[in-house]
């Protein structure tokens, strides 16, 4: 067979590859762009909606406004008159409630920053561990992968053999390379049968130390999430009972 017939073959191949190649690339490209699509003509949907109730709602709101206005400069100043002499007291009792809450409130933020913290420390951890059980498997499964470049090396010499039957000299140059470069590969990995079981405890001793390390972190981070959650709640309770702590203040005056 001629060799030009065989090149335009490998050829043929080749951009057969790169079409299908093309072709699953843009099918990814189309169902991303209907995803896309979809997913815009949801959110336009919900903005013209959103949009038409507040535009119903809008005149309702501003007559709203305009009457609790009115109604304030009507009873304002008439009111004032009347506690004029309680108004630093009345004033004094809401500061009082309100600093209150603005105390929790700067406690959630603080509790915010550690969440974010140990979030960071919990997720440090697992990758340091991550690396660590990597490293402990790399030597865990050592005999298995020595024992598979072997077999690639047997291979290799049988097809050296069966290229020197058919005087192929330049293949067997390049399995020959191959076989180098396998064995190169393993001299540095090899190990005695002492070196190999310390290896293998130093890397799990490693592994569990950073595994308890991640545990340690997991728990801080459950901790810092219950501790925010516990300040919200007082937070948002305060806030709730704002108006009802300054009525029972005012009670005092």
């Amino acid at each position: 067979m001629s060799k030009d017939v065989e090149k335009e073959l490998i050829d043929l191949k080749g951009k057969l590859q790169e079409a299908e190649a093309e072709i699953e690339k843009n099918t990814k490209e189309k169902s991303i762009l209907k995803g896309d699509i979809a997913n815009l003509e949801k959110i336009i949907k919900e903005i013209n909606q959103i949009s038409n109730d507040y535009k119903q709602g809008y005149a309702n709101i501003q007559k709203d406004k305009t009457d609790i206005e009115d109604y304030l400069s009507l009873k304002e100043t008439m009111i004032e008159n009347a506690v004029k002499d309680k108004k630093d007291k009345i004033i004094d009792k809401i500061k009082e409630v309100d600093e209150s809450i603005k105390k929790i409130r700067d406690g959630v933020t603080t509790l915010e920053g550690s969440l974010e913290t140990a979030q960071g420390e919990y997720e440090k951890a697992k990758t340091v561990r991550d690396g660590s059980k990597i490293e402990y498997n790399s030597f865990r499964d050592k005999q298995k992968d020595f024992e598979n470049k072997l077999k690639k090396l047997k291979d290799l010499k049988q097809l050296v053999e069966k290229e020197e039957d058919n005087n192929n000299t330049t293949n067997m140059y390049f399995y020959i390379q191959e076989i180098k470069r396998l064995l190169e590969e393993m001299k540095n990995d090899i190990l005695s049968e002492g070196g190999f079981k310390q290896k293998l405890l130093d890397a799990w001793n490693k592994l569990n130390t950073d595994e308890m390390s991640v545990r340690t972190n997991e728990s801080s981070l459950e901790e810092a999430k219950n501790n925010l959650n516990e300040k919200q709640k007082a937070l948002e309770t305060a806030r709730k009972e704002r108006n009802q702590h300054i009525l029972e203040l005012l009670k005092t005056i």
